[in-house]
Formats: structure tokens, C-alpha cells, sequence
């Protein structure tokens, strides 16, 4: 099967994933928590998907693992869910494709957002005094984030749009005889756009923030 047929059927399946996905939101009554859910799971199958298809046509290179799926388990203790798939373009470069969802509850008030994020990693750095190859080693990454997110108050609910560029620097280390375990650790800072209203009251959320991610993954 050569590469085109296999990008037409991936295609196809994501299309048919997301048509299953508006069934569902239109024909069964589901709480604000449920449908964030349900949409954690759609872009989890989309990231997969996307996956496959930077898979099949981004061409493998050197002698390092090619692609790394990963999570960060610090943040699912939180209650943070972010599954990321990556794909070596060449020795010192990669992109990264990544699902996210994340819920919150104090009191009375509860929040939750679903979103996916692409990015792209060039290495640089390397501990052992050579030149890295990806996906090992010290790398800088920039890329983009969409949120959907979801506030209630009592009885009263809100929904939002953000969307914002983000950067940063991490290291990743390839453990194991045949280097399949990755851990990785790293900063990035973001810059978010948007706002919410609840009871009339507008809460803006414009602004920068960052995040200090630690992630583990298999990598082949």
C-alpha cells in the first residue's frame, strides 16, 4: 500500500470519528463535564490519527527512535490528562502533536477545558558533549494551543474559546538497552487570548502563564 492510500484512509477514519462524535452531542443529554470528556476522547483518536499520518510521510532518519508517545503523570494527580505524540522530521528537528483536558472543582465552582496543541522542537544541547539527535537530548520548541473551556456556578454555566503561542526549552533522556523509555522535563511559557462571562460578570484571561512539564513515554 503506498503512502497516499494510506493518508486517504487515515483521513477517512477521522472523519468518520468526528461525525460519530456530533452524533453522540446531539442525540444523548449530557452534563457539561461529560461533553468536555467526550471531547478529550475525540481529540485524543484525532492526535492518533495525525500521528499515523506524520508517520507515513515524514521519512525515518538516524539511529535514534523516530517518534515517542508520552504523558505527564504529575498532572494527571491533578487531575490533567495530556497525551502527546511525537515525530522526528530529521536528526535535530521534530513536530509534536498533543491532546489535553482538565478538570477543577472548588465549592461551588467548577472548571474544565479540552483543547489540542501542535509544536515544533529543534535540538541543540546534549549532555554527553556531542552533537543531540533527536529525539534525545536538549531541544528550544515553539507552537500553538486551542482550548475549549467550560465554567459553572451553581446552576449557572459558561463557555469560552483561547487560543495563544507558546515556547520553551526541555531535555530528554532515552533509557534502556534499546532506548525506549523516555523521560523528558522541561519550561515553556504561553500567551493565552480570551475571556469568560458567568452572572454577568466578564473574567478576562488574557495574559502570559507557564508550565514547568514532566512527561513519560515509550519511544520507538
Amino acid at each position: 500500500m503506498d503512502d497516499s492510500r494510506k493518508i486517504h484512509i487515515l483521513l477517512k477514519m477521522c472523519v468518520f470519528s468526528l461525525a460519530k462524535f456530533i452524533k453522540t452531542l446531539l442525540t444523548k443529554k449530557l452534563n457539561e463535564e461529560d461533553k468536555m470528556r467526550n471531547q478529550f476522547s475525540f481529540l485524543v483518536v484525532v492526535v492518533v490519527l495525525m500521528a499515523g499520518i506524520l508517520t507515513v510521510v515524514t521519512p525515518a532518519s538516524g539511529q535514534n527512535p523516530q517518534r515517542v508517545v508520552s504523558v505527564n503523570p504529575v498532572g494527571l494527580i491533578f487531575g490533567i490528562a495530556d497525551v502527546e505524540y511525537q515525530q522526528n522530521i530529521d536528526k535535530s528537528s521534530a513536530w509534536a502533536v498533543e491532546a489535553l483536558y482538565w478538570g477543577h472543582k472548588i465549592v461551588d465552582w467548577s472548571w474544565s477545558a479540552v483543547g489540542a496543541g501542535g509544536s515544533y522542537r529543534k535540538w541543540f544541547f546534549s549532555f554527553k558533549g556531542e552533537n543531540p539527535t533527536a529525539p534525545e537530548g536538549g531541544y528550544w520548541s515553539v507552537g500553538v494551543d486551542a482550548l475549549f473551556l467550560s465554567a459553572t456556578y451553581a446552576s449557572e454555566r459558561a463557555s469560552s474559546f483561547t487560543f495563544g503561542p507558546r515556547g520553551g526549552v526541555g531535555y530528554r533522556w532515552l533509557l534502556g538497552s534499546k532506548k525506549n523509555f523516555s523521560i523528558s522535563v522541561g519550561i515553556e511559557v504561553m500567551y493565552y487570548f480570551g475571556s469568560i462571562e458567568i452572572l454577568g460578570v466578564k473574567m478576562p484571561y488574557t495574559g502570559i502563564g507557564y508550565s514547568t512539564p514532566l512527561s513519560i513515554g515509550y519511544a520507538w
